[in-house]
């Protein structure tokens, strides 16, 4: 991940720069987002409909927390501040966080993680103090990476085109390095819900 100052220091010499999920910069140049508040809700809505009322975050720096509370709230849920936990986008990061979670007792039913590798983590975290996913807690991951339907039980997920990401970025670089000058102009790729075993209570696919 390149700092802000690196990115800052790239532009004003003149470099053709594409930014990826970086809605914290306010750059003059192409950005190219994952709509990761669209996917949150679809995650949301499928705990829902599968029976979930009681849903955990696992959040990085808690940028999503406001909106997570936001959706739950919509949907008469009850949001509790003690299941939003900050796994940082890593997997260890994200098991000690559920195992102090699990260890502080009222467990929700379902934990949705923003990456993949922090469901992982999560799930990690919950085999090692005695928690089975999906018969005690569901776990659902964010990105689709290739070890999501590998690991046991297979991670739901959502998955992001990043093929897609990579040839609209390319085609604006190409744009830039052709001389044109391209405004501040925001893409977002919407993810697609990809349903496995780890959010199915009982581990029973629908």
């Amino acid at each position: 991940i390149m700092s802000t100052e690196t990115a800052y220091e790239l532009m004003t010499e003149g470099m053709a720069m594409v930014l990826l999920d970086r809605r914290d910069l306010e750059f003059p140049v192409p950005c190219i987002n994952v709509d990761r508040y669209t996917g949150l809700r679809k995650i949301i809505d499928h705990l829902i409909s599968v029976g979930h009322r009681r849903i955990g975050l696992i959040d990085n720096a808690f940028q999503y927390r406001e909106y997570f509370q936001e959706t739950l709230e919509e949907k008469g849920l009850e949001f509790c501040t003690e299941w939003v936990v900050d796994g940082k986008f890593l997997m260890n990061a994200s098991k000690q966080e559920v195992i102090k979670l699990a260890e502080a007792g009222q467990m929700p039913q379902a934990l949705v993680a923003l990456s993949d590798l922090m469901a992982i983590g999560a799930i990690m975290g919950l085999d090692e103090k005695g928690f089975s996913v999906p018969h005690d807690i569901c776990v659902t991951g964010f990105d689709d990476i290739e070890f999501a339907k590998a690991i046991n039980p297979p991670l739901t997920t959502l998955r992001v085109d990043r093929r897609r990401v990579g040839i609209l970025a390319a085609i604006l670089l190409l744009r830039q390095l052709a001389g044109e000058e391209l405004e501040k102009t925001y893409f977002e790729v919407k993810p697609q819900l990809v349903i496995r075993r780890s959010s199915l209570p009982g581990g029973r696919m629908i």
